[in-house]
């Protein structure tokens, strides 16, 4: 008996130990081929049973480490300068090891979908994946998540090295930012992306700053009350899922391209027409069609192809898709506007026959390819040869009507929760605050352009509430302006965009900032311009200037003041470096206004590092405009650059209300 109950004990000791040891956690953006950073403290935190003790290693210094009564834990480490790789340890009964970690510079990466946007849908993606092969270069990309309290950890992740494969879902604009970085300063360089498409600057902002500002005490007061009465945003989130569940359940049942499996093969060919894509105008059936639409493609690939990864590149669609690859779904958007560049696995495809099937979520309007380039329809692969594999695909598709949208079942509106305030914050920036960084780059605003006066406060509330939370004094924050988009003008007139890009350049009163200009590679058609290469680079410049002490470095020019000579105002700026220049014979993207506050084009002419700028339809001017539009190449031309290639900030000399000043 006393042998029995002495087997027993040691059973329970041991299964006891094992679930301890399992149940010591760090976060998830602790891990292999991580970069930590150089130059600071490095601490390593996590969760375990309340009081218990184990050890942990790094660099070879082992150190024992105690959990509190509320099961916290931390361990710090001196500073170590750029280098690696380094190995950190957990000793418990089953010790778990990160390897491959670097010491190096951390930047966050946040902000709107154009920060989220991937290396893959860039302009000239096929060459930069094949030479995005940089092992010291890491990203570690936080999912989605909304909360109404601040959490601790993020969703599992993995740190991904640099590889072209690796490289392909990396933030564009980040990974170019990194890319300089790393080339300039010769170490590691690791990018926490955290960003969410659509989304507004309070979303980002806690509530402890949000109740600073006016405009927002009542909604923190409003929202403090609803997580408290368990109406969260994760409630809300459940009941959206299980909404949108329930809407696509219904349409499954009555869509005959779902219910019939027209995605699939072998499917009927009744009912199919041909037409000739890209072109696919106004003048087919389907023209002013609202509905499900489906478009079917049949091609042929060797035997040596279909043993390769591929890239299908279809540009952007009218309107929504659902995207297959020989049954089996290669990716879907919601987004009409975004471009639609999907992958697919070299196990979906055959040698022979292989068929793309889209379902178009069509709102009318002419044609469902926007593009007008054949070329631009096509299979490419992603390989590190200059020469990777092309597979046209213009040419001869298959088109059928699914389900008309008025016989769509009723959908259940749900809420935007990514929009409500402080939900991101709280679940994809605060669970990084207590680790060491460089700094932040930011890359929003066009989910806030309506509204520009009032983000004249917010990012400042939002840089000064980051600074606070990491405590690590007056971190580098990094601003992407918003790039070129919009409705094209014919006539000066008062512009949205214009306003924010303004508010955005307010914030460079603020210590340890700078500001990427990216007007000029914008697209007045695309919200999602796919130049990120030069955002990118321009970004890194700003960094570098203002964080690496580079003072040799030239950036954008800025308008610094303005004198009166005549009828000619003449524009003086700060940082044009050695000089400035027009990208053309003409010097463009001037407005000029008398005291009536009715601005016209303008002539201008550089004179040596000035401009000087009139109009003869106005006199006595009081008032001059630079790129003020939201698309300001297009509008107006606006050319003028430094000598070193950097365009100037668009800006005004007037104080003017403006059309953003009372939107809250």
């Amino acid at each position: 008996m006393v042998g029995i109950k002495y087997i027993a004990a040691i059973f329970i000791v041991l299964v006891a130990e094992s679930m301890y040891a399992q149940r010591v956690k760090m976060p998830a953006f602790f891990g292999s081929d991580m970069v930590l950073q150089r130059q600071k403290p490095i601490t390593f935190w996590g969760t375990a049973p309340a009081k218990s003790s184990f050890a942990v290693t790094f660099n070879g210094k082992k150190q024992k480490v105690k959990a509190n009564a509320m099961g916290e834990w931390s361990a710090v480490y001196p500073a170590l300068e750029a280098g690696g790789p380094y190995t950190f340890t957990v000793h418990t009964d089953s010790s778990y090891t990160f390897t491959n970690i670097a010491m190096g510079d951390v930047w966050i990466c946040s902000g709107q979908s154009n920060m989220e946007w991937p290396l893959l849908r860039t302009f000239n993606a096929s060459y930069e994946l094949r030479h995005a092969n940089y092992p010291q270069i890491r990203s570690f990309t936080v999912s989605r998540k909304v909360s109404s309290y601040p959490l601790k950890d993020t969703e599992p992740a993995q740190w991904k090295v640099c590889t072209p494969a690796e490289a392909a879902s990396f933030t564009a604009v980040g990974y170019f930012f990194a890319r300089t970085l790393h080339e300039e300063l010769n170490i590691p360089i690791g990018i926490i992306h955290t960003s969410w498409g659509g989304t507004a600057i309070a979303s980002w902002t806690s509530l402890d700053a949000l109740y600073q500002h006016p405009d927002f005490r009542g909604k923190v007061d409003t929202f403090r009350l609803t997580r408290v009465q368990d109406r969260s945003v994760e409630n809300l989130e459940k009941k959206n899922a299980e909404a949108s569940l329930q809407w696509w359940n219904a349409l499954e049942k009555k869509d005959p391209g779902l219910s019939e499996r027209w995605y699939s093969e072998p499917t009927s060919e009744s009912g199919w027409k041909k037409f000739i894509a890209p072109d696919f105008g106004a003048d087919h059936e389907f023209a002013n069609y609202a509905g499900s639409l489906w478009l079917r493609k049949t091609f042929n690939l060797s035997a040596e192809v279909a043993t390769r990864d591929l890239v299908l590149n279809l540009e952007i669609l009218n309107d929504m898709d659902i995207t297959y690859c020989n049954g089996v779904e290669i990716g879907r958007s919601t987004w009409a506007p975004s471009r639609r560049i999907y992958t697919i696995p070299k196990n979906l495809l055959n040698a022979g026959a292989n068929t793309i099937v889209i379902r178009l979520e069509h709102q009318a309007g002419n044609g469902c390819f926007k593009t007008h380039t054949a070329g631009d329809l096509r299979l490419f692969e992603l390989a590190e040869s200059d020469n990777p594999i092309t597979v046209p695909l213009a040419g001869e598709w298959e088109y059928k009507a699914g389900l008309l949208a008025k016989d769509y079942p009723v959908k259940t509106p749900t809420i935007g929760l990514s929009r409500n305030i402080a939900v991101l914050y709280n679940a994809m920036i605060g669970p990084f605050t207590r680790l060491g960084i460089k700094g932040f780059t930011w890359y929003q605003g066009e989910g806030n352009s309506g509204k520009a006066y009032q983000y004249r406060s917010l990012l400042p509330l939002l840089i000064n509430d980051w600074r606070k939370q990491f405590h690590q004094g007056d971190l580098p924050f990094m601003i992407v302006q918003i790039s070129g988009y919009g409705k094209l003008a014919e006539e000066p007139v008062d512009n949205t965009w214009a306003e924010l890009r303004e508010a955005q350049a307010m914030a460079l009163s603020m210590p340890n900032t700078g500001l990427a200009v990216s007007h000029d590679v914008g697209d007045p058609y695309d919200v999602h311009p796919t130049q990120k290469q030069v955002v990118g680079k321009r970004l890194a410049q700003e960094a570098l200037k203002v964080t690496y002490g580079k003072s040799d470095l030239y950036t954008s020019p800025r308008y610094k003041s303005n004198e009166k000579s005549g009828d000619t105002i003449i524009i003086h700026f700060t940082n044009i470096g050695k000089g400035l220049q027009s990208r053309g014979a003409q010097v463009k993207g001037f407005a000029i206004a008398a005291a009536d506050k009715k601005f016209v084009w303008a002539d201008a002419i550089i004179k040596n590092a000035t401009v000087r700028v009139w109009s003869k339809e106005i006199q006595n001017p009081v008032a001059v405009r630079y790129a003020w539009a939201g698309s300001p190449v297009e509008s107006n031309g606006a050319n003028v650059y430094s000598i070193e290639g950097f365009p100037v900030m668009s800006f005004r000399t007037d104080s003017w209300e403006g059309i953003t000043l009372n939107k809250k």
